[in-house]
């Protein structure tokens, strides 16, 4: 008798962490509580502002960091923000993981 066994890797599926309301909810959010810096709008400066985190497998935020920003009054705008939205912890095969993340804080003067 001759057994083959196939060999078959399960390659770890990581699943980004996710804002509880939703990606479409957070951006209206984001937008309808977007406030310029006084001077940023004045001269048409837009851009981004990449806030980092670590997102615990409960969910709980910590060690917000700005990672780039165009613009340094947007730096803090940017990262209260960020600090009000409620997040999803990322997900290896189902099973809620640490996770180091950014999000992206879009600033459209136009």
């Amino acid at each position: 008798m001759v057994i083959l066994f196939s060999g078959w890797q399960l390659k770890a599926q990581i699943t980004a962490p996710q804002p509880v309301a939703g990606h479409s909810v957070t951006m209206n959010y984001i937008t309808r509580t977007l406030v310029y810096p006084e001077a940023d709008p004045e001269q048409g400066n837009s851009g981004k502002v990449v806030v980092g985190m670590h997102i615990d497998p409960q969910g709980v935020v910590s060690h917000y960091t700005v990672k780039s920003s165009f613009s340094e009054a947007a730096s803090p705008i940017a990262l209260h923000l960020v600090k009000t939205i409620l997040w999803k912890p990322a997900l290896n095969i189902g099973i809620p993981i640490d996770y180091d993340f950014e999000y992206e804080v879009d600033f459209n003067a136009r």
